[in-house]
């Protein structure tokens, strides 16, 4: 995300995530959902490399410490969170949530596709630029990440739109 390569960032999806269109939810992102008009892999992957590469690519920022933000939007789910929360947001500037946190329909949901055993969820916040540099929006994104034979991969993303 910081470093706009969505080659790289692709490499950080679960084998599983472009099984089908899930892997985004974002009523905003028009391009995704014709992107997937034949729900094949392949089509689902290329349109979630135009959204890294249409909406990650106007992030403000170069290093993690000045993209992420907490805000009161931010720290309204922290409330709900709070029991979950297995980092210290408060420093790191994002939120690190277990699964269990997760509506009993999203774990089910999930749990078909993923061993939720270990898994969890971030929720982060970024500023996005406009076409006038001199403005933005503030992202609300949260990245569904669960234990792979090679690591941590991201199984979906759902992004908050203003």
């Amino acid at each position: 995300m910081v470093r706009k390569d969505i080659t790289t960032a692709l490499q950080f999806f679960h084998e599983k995530a472009f099984l089908d269109d899930s892997v985004l939810d974002c009523g905003c992102c028009s391009h995704f959902k014709s992107e997937t008009e034949f729900r094949t892999p392949e089509a689902i992957k290329s349109a979630v490399s135009v959204f890294l590469g249409e909406d990650f690519g106007h992030i403000k920022g170069t290093t993690l410490k000045n993209v992420l933000f907490l805000t009161e939007d931010s720290e309204k789910l922290a409330k709900t969170y709070k029991k979950w929360v297995l980092n210290q947001p408060e420093h790191d500037k994002y939120y690190i949530v277990s699964y269990r946190a997760l509506n009993s329909r999203a774990k089910r949901y999930l749990g078909k596709q993923y061993n939720l055993k270990s898994a969890f969820f971030n929720v982060i916040q970024f500023r996005v630029l406009n076409e006038d540099v001199r403005y933005g929006d503030d992202v609300l994104m949260y990245l569904f990440w669960v234990r792979d034979k090679n690591g941590w991969k991201i199984g979906r993303i759902s992004v908050a739109c203003n």
